[in-house]
């Protein structure tokens, strides 16, 4: 249980982290395109944390636990992005979500490159 709980509580931590933090208003002075690097790294991270709690609760491995965490990011990252639509301060923007679904698959990889390398 307490295995299990370690695993979920940082994912669920960071989720709500990024939930609060995409329907404040837009920050000011964060111009062009670099809120699309933001996006990347928050579901880089999003994925990496579900990574490890999907491997640490067994609920799945390798590759099916890579498509879940890839899947699951992706899905939150739209979901939000919709919500953003129903602000009157955020927007919904198609090249956050693909900058979203670029993060999540890099942190899938990274997770997979660093299990790799403890053996």
């Amino acid at each position: 249980m307490k295995k299990a709980l370690w695993g979920w509580a940082p994912l669920a931590l960071y989720a709500a982290l990024i939930l609060a933090l995409s329907l404040e208003p837009s920050p000011k002075g964060v111009s062009g395109n670099w809120d699309k690097l933001y996006h990347g790294l928050a579901y880089l991270g999003l994925a990496f944390l579900l990574m490890r709690a999907v491997s640490i609760s067994g609920a799945a491995t390798g590759l099916a636990a890579a498509a879940v965490a890839f899947i699951s990011a992706s899905a939150y990252g739209g979901i939000i992005e919709f919500l953003q639509s129903l602000t009157a301060t955020r927007s919904a923007e198609l090249l956050d979500g693909l900058a979203n679904s670029t993060g999540a698959a890099i942190g899938v990889l990274l997770y997979l490159f660093l299990n790799s390398k403890r053996g």
